[in-house]
């Protein structure tokens, strides 16, 4: 199941209270019940609006029917995955591709990133990363209450980070990998696996399962040095990428460790830029 090596293997930048409401389905995954990824269309997703600051398209939007002076607002507003869950966020990948349309139509003037999510999955942020670095068109992240960990990912490529209000809470900008053990779920259910290795494959898996062993021995045996070495490297990019991305405005290193902001908190230290208004970053556009 594809949507199960995410939950568990991916390494993630995301709320832990965030990732604990994903349990039940990580438990239901794991008792059999198949959730499958699909290719959404995220045309649902995007709102468009004049200078008058008027919604001028919302649903089943076409590209040649977007007017001139239009600014588009796209919705990141749940959990950040990279591919797009049937009934389901749309991933990364579709919303990639729409901010490149986007971006190459004449008649947007910009383009807002509408964001209220706690994180998700590291690489799905990377990629958002990267598409909006190579966008031309001025991009905007606009913080509806919450924009945490992957969701800072890639407001941080973003030209400005404003926050809807002073409580809005930014941050948890870190990494880690869940490891889960559920040989004993499966045997209950009178299922036994047994691996069998080329002889030549004597280091595959094995993070994984040394990893087990530890949390199994509580600390005793195994060893997650390999894990922590992972997450350590990802989450080395992912600092030097908020940082690339912000310059010269971060005051200090205080947002490095993972902590939580209050967005006024956040505007301090140059996390974010500004708390302001929906309708006035859509007029900025137009001055």
């Amino acid at each position: 199941m594809k949507l199960l090596s995410h939950l568990l293997f991916s390494v993630w930048a995301i709320e832990r209270s965030a990732a604990d409401a994903n349990l039940k389905l990580l438990v239901n995954i794991l008792k059999g019940y198949d959730y499958k990824p699909i290719e959404a269309n995220n045309n649902n997703n995007v709102l468009f609006m004049n200078a008058s600051g008027q919604v001028v398209s919302a649903r089943g939007w076409d590209l040649e029917d977007i007017q001139p002076g239009t600014v588009a607002i796209v919705n990141l507003t749940d959990v950040i995955y990279k591919y797009s869950m049937m009934c389901g966020p749309a991933g990364m990948i579709t919303v990639a591709r729409t901010l490149t349309q986007l971006d190459r139509n004449e008649n947007v003037v910009g383009i807002i990133l509408n964001i209220d999510s706690p994180g998700g999955e590291g690489s799905a942020a990377r990629l958002m990363f990267e598409t909006i670095s190579s966008i031309n068109k001025p991009v905007i992240a606009y913080v509806s209450d919450l924009c945490a960990s992957a969701g800072m990912y890639i407001a941080s490529a973003c030209d400005h980070i404003v926050a809807n209000n002073k409580l809005a809470r930014v941050g948890s900008i870190g990494t880690y990998v869940t490891i889960a053990d559920y040989t004993k779920a499966l045997e209950m259910e009178g299922i036994k696996i047994k691996d069998i290795y080329a002889d030549q494959s004597t280091e595959k898996n094995q993070d994984y399962l040394k990893a087990v062993e530890y949390m199994n021995s509580d600390g005793k045996a195994g060893s997650i040095d390999s894990i922590k070495a992972l997450v350590n490297r990802f989450n080395a990019e992912f600092l030097a990428d908020v940082e690339n991305g912000r310059g010269n405005l971060l005051k200090n290193d205080s947002w490095k460790t993972g902590k939580m902001f209050f967005a006024d908190e956040a505007a301090e230290i140059g996390l974010i830029d500004s708390i302001d208004t929906l309708d006035n970053v859509v007029n900025k556009f137009f001055k």
